[in-house]
């Protein structure tokens, strides 16, 4: 019940809990605060439906119990002395949870929720508000020494400082990941099923003891030394168990396949920015030009490697 009323609380003040505040931050790492605000409310609606539905099992087995032992506890006369000793209890636990989560609110009401203080822009002369962005502020880069570059060049250094253009997808390395994977099943699915003698147990894999000064090489894998050549594929799984590996990994190239054809045609950048993004990662190749982040604003740099 304690927790129950709690995330009910909770959720009608739109405050989140502390781990799922954490988990809704590092999926949207990436995307405006709304999208977490979004996600964070709908995940703490699915915990108080979920905490309900254990309350309503918890009090089913709970009228299960007390239906299997009322006959005990009335054949022994003491069934007015056992309810107001459990109303007792009841009143006190109860009255010490609503006081936890009464703090507990408190507490993470004052963590989630914005502060509504007016901060004052001047406290005893000092300016403490963020600077403002001049009207003429520009994203062009600095070029330092001797460095000359051309209209293209400046246009792809002009951009934000986390701009970023995503690998167009490779069906080849996607295949190559997909077989490591369906690989790594079947080394897992024959160690599930059949027991190797030769080597330790699984954790045991130690060349040095903790609490000794000993270095046993015995308990390494071969596959942990550079120069091993016993690298070798597992064999074949049940027939049923590869066939289903097969159409896997088929329903996965259709998906990249599918994927790359609907978002690989997309450019991020004009063909201005393409041009000068060629030239100056020709430029970096051949140690003409040094490309560098200035430390305030984020913006390029450009000066050449003698400076």
């Amino acid at each position: 019940m304690y927790v129950k009323d709690l995330y009910m609380d909770l959720n009608k003040r739109r405050i989140p809990t502390t781990p799922i505040a954490s988990l809704a931050k590092r999926i949207c790492r990436y995307l405006p605060q709304r999208r977490t605000d979004t996600l964070t409310n709908i995940v703490m609606k699915w915990t108080v439906e979920d905490t309900s539905e254990k309350l309503r099992k918890e009090e089913r087995l709970n009228t299960k119990v007390w239906r299997d032992n009322i006959q005990t506890i009335r054949s022994q006369g003491i069934e007015g002395d056992f309810k107001r000793i459990y109303r007792s209890e009841r009143k006190k636990y109860k009255k010490t949870l609503c006081e936890k989560r009464r703090q507990k609110v408190w507490f993470l009401s004052k963590k989630y929720k914005p502060s509504k203080r007016n901060i004052p822009d001047e406290v005893n002369g000092v300016i403490i508000k963020d600077q403002d962005i001049p009207m003429d502020f520009s994203t062009e880069p600095r070029v330092y020494g001797n460095t000359v570059i051309n209209e293209d060049e400046k246009h792809i250094l002009s951009l934000p400082p986390k701009f970023a253009i995503p690998d167009k997808v490779d069906e080849h390395k996607c295949e190559i990941e997909i077989e490591k994977a369906i690989t790594k099943l079947r080394w897992e699915r024959h160690q599930t099923g059949t027991k190797n003698t030769n080597l330790p147990p699984t954790g045991d894999f130690k060349t040095h003891e903790d609490t000794g000064t000993t270095i046993d090489f015995r308990n390494m894998r071969p596959t942990d030394l550079p120069f091993n050549g016993r690298v070798y594929l597992p064999p074949a799984l049940e027939l049923d168990t590869e066939v289903q590996l097969h159409m896997l990994k088929q329903n996965l190239q259709k998906a990249t396949e599918k994927y790359k054809r609907e978002n690989d045609e997309k450019e991020d950048l004009t063909s201005n920015e393409r041009k000068g993004l060629k030239s100056l990662t020709s430029r970096v190749k051949n140690k003409d030009i040094v490309i560098l982040s200035t430390d305030k604003s984020g913006r390029h740099a450009v000066d050449t490697p003698e400076n």
